[in-house]
């Protein structure tokens, strides 16, 4: 099922999410982000967080997924070759149907 936050036709995004959490003691590195998720809606913690999203190129996009050990093909990038084709169908306004 799709997530109707996320509007997946306008290109590439980056988004980084910044979470503050207040508690007694600290997190444990092995927490996960379910586990902190309950803390901060149900559990002892108190939390905010904020969002910052920025469009990226098909090219910038690839690299941040072979950073992150991401195969690009997930988003239908893994042929290099494809790029620069893939890029500037992105720059260019949808055709319409005019019959």
């Amino acid at each position: 099922m799709a997530n109707p936050t996320i509007d997946t036709h306008l290109g590439f995004y980056k988004t980084t999410i910044t979470l503050v959490v207040l508690s007694e003691g600290p997190i444990s590195d092995q927490a996960t982000l379910a586990d902190i998720a309950y803390e901060v809606e149900q559990g002892d913690c108190s939390g905010a967080w904020t969002s910052v999203s920025e469009q990226i190129s098909v090219t910038k996009m690839r690299k941040l997924c072979l950073e992150q050990d991401t195969d690009p093909g997930f988003f239908n990038i893994d042929d290099p070759t494809e790029i620069e084709e893939l890029a500037e169908c992105l720059e260019q306004p949808l055709p319409t149907d005019n019959t």
